[in-house]
């Protein structure tokens, strides 16, 4: 049987005045090898890996404690949280950080639909969806390590209308948000570029955007090895 990697990667163009890079958003497992690939094979200069999900059990996600560490070979990662709102933040987030590799990194905390019984962003306040993500951030910024470039949060102005009052404002507390625009379809937009963004939050300007729908294909040339394919651009 072949050997699928379960990995959806997520490319990103960091612009600034004078230069572009790709990055690459990860769900584990990946190897050494695979990251090294990435990086020069790949054109990927920065990796965002998932830490925290909440599919099944809420928890650490398995494979990202030796995802993390073998991406610090040739990357010094940023993670992502895919948080419940049923659960407790300050612990869920401890969890993540207790238990995982030194990430001296920015962690981005996902803000989206839930269909994970219990982790669903409906049936609360507006306020009280406010107060758990701001206690979220708020840990996150006073638990990560040393070197920490501070919290990010992913969502989009429709999301974030939806589940927060106009007048939750986090951008304080966060080092960068990361954003998608989706069409009548529910298709990620796929314009590189940073002006459609609509600012919520806080934020009058987007950090991340995500582009594009997810396509399978393999990795670095590798049939065993696949990928899930979107497009984000990062302006900073």
């Amino acid at each position: 049987m072949k050997n699928i990697i379960s990995l959806a990667l997520v490319l990103l163009l960091v612009c600034s005045s004078a230069s572009q890079y790709i990055g690459a958003s990860i769900v584990g497992p990946l190897s050494k090898s695979a990251f090294a690939c990435l990086r020069n094979q790949g054109g990927v200069n920065f990796v965002i890996i998932r830490i925290y999900k909440v599919s099944g059990t809420p928890g650490i996600d398995p494979n990202a404690a030796q995802t993390l560490t073998n991406a610090n070979a040739n990357f010094r990662p940023y993670g992502y949280m895919e948080i419940c709102r049923g659960m407790d933040p300050v612990s869920q987030v401890t969890t993540m950080i207790n238990g995982l590799p030194t990430l001296s990194n920015t962690v981005f905390i996902k803000v989206q639909p839930n269909t994970t019984p219990g982790c669903s962003w409906d049936g609360y306040t507006l306020a009280d969806n406010c107060a758990f993500l701001t206690l979220a951030v708020q840990t996150l910024n006073t638990l990560n390590p040393v070197g920490y470039y501070g919290a990010g949060v992913f969502s989009t102005a429709k999301i974030w209308a939806k589940y927060f009052d106009i007048s939750c404002d986090i951008r304080s507390l966060t080092m960068y948000i990361w954003y998608a625009i989706y069409d009548v379809n529910g298709l990620v937009d796929s314009t590189n570029q940073l002006g459609d963004f609509i600012p919520f939050g806080g934020w009058a300007m987007g950090s991340f955007k995500q582009l594009g729908s997810s396509t399978r294909v393999p990795l670095c040339g590798n049939p065993n090895w696949h990928a899930l394919i979107n497009y984000v651009t990062e302006g900073v």
